[in-house]
């Protein structure tokens, strides 16, 4: 399922708040906490430039955050996406109101012609006070020229929790079924990985386990958020190094270098050598994400040669005797 951002409800919502950034950093939050959500949540490219008062568009209200958080909404509203307007529904007439306020170009507008077309679509409406008029669920959206003239009330569901929306979006995305399907879908979900072919055919001798392959994706999910949070110089943002803390630091941690003793060992080098994903000769990658379940282990390149490219993962499978 698809759900599109109200930029109308969060214009009202900032207006209303004080400070008036903080339902931006609220939505930006629930972005890095749901990953599922940087793929489901579609934004119009115009979305900055929605007035939030006089004077005032969500695009100044952004530049009030924090540098952090500026830098990651403006990665997202400007570069990253997804934007509705790269895979826009076609409905003839193309025009749609919320009231009095014409929503063809926006989020409500491609929602409810994505509803019209029988496609899973939801709104999204971060709201700052239950009184709003975004706060219904479905939002009734008119499609016609104008408001008085009706072709058709479109039921749009609404949601405004940003967890309930990501529980919704993934409960919409089938589990895989097999390893093929579950790479693919991790090929498709972690466009700044990498992942070789060599995991395909490593995963082919084994059957498929559907809690491997969920600890697969929350391993890359990880490797996934912290490659959005390196600059272009392998530098993490403060977000990226708190990530960094938590997960490959410490006895507990779900990534770690192999033991300098293993590392010693006769076969470690020819051990932890893997076809490069990149198309070079091979890649030696001591570092490893632990799979619990049946001891199995994701390989993958750290510190990454191109930060500013994508992190290479090179092996997915059993543990790796020496």
């Amino acid at each position: 399922m698809r759900a599109y951002v109200n930029e109308l409800a969060l214009a009202q919502a900032c207006a209303a708040a004080s400070p008036p950034h903080g339902p931006l950093q609220e939505l930006l939050e629930a972005r890095r906490r749901y990953e599922g959500l940087k793929r489901a949540l579609f934004c119009a490219r115009a979305m900055p430039q929605v007035e939030v008062r006089d004077g005032l568009s969500l695009g100044g209200v952004g530049r009030q955050l924090p540098r952090d958080d500026r830098n990651r909404l403006f990665g997202w509203t400007d570069k990253q996406g997804p934007f509705i307007d790269d895979d826009r529904q076609a409905v003839e007439p193309d025009a749609f109101w919320f009231g009095d306020d014409e929503v063809t170009e926006g989020g409500l507008g491609e929602a409810a012609r994505r509803c019209l077309s029988s496609q899973p679509a939801a709104a999204f409406s971060p709201i700052h006070q239950t009184t709003s008029r975004f706060a219904e669920n479905p939002l009734a959206v008119i499609h016609g020229l104008i408001p008085d003239e009706v072709i058709a009330r479109v039921q749009v569901p609404n949601y405004v929790d940003a967890a309930t929306l990501a529980e919704a979006t993934q409960a919409a995305e089938p589990e895989p079924k097999t390893w093929t399907d579950a790479l693919a879908q991790a090929r498709q979900r972690f466009d700044r990985l990498l992942i070789g072919r060599h995991c395909d055919s490593t995963l082919s001798r084994h059957p498929f386990n559907l809690s491997q392959s969920r600890r697969v994706f929350q391993l890359l999910g990880v490797l996934q958020v912290i490659m959005q949070e390196m600059d272009d110089g392998g530098q993490l943002s403060d977000e990226g190094k708190l990530l960094r803390q938590e997960h490959f630091v410490g006895e507990e941690a779900w990534f770690s270098d192999e033991s300098e003793t293993r590392k010693r060992r006769k076969r470690s080098l020819e051990r932890f050598t893997f076809p490069d994903p990149a198309g070079g000769e091979s890649l030696t990658c001591f570092w490893h994400g632990k799979i619990g379940h049946g001891a199995f282990r994701m390989h993958f390149e750290w510190p990454p040669e191109k930060p500013a490219g994508r992190l290479r993962v090179v092996y997915i499978g059993p543990h790796l005797h020496l």
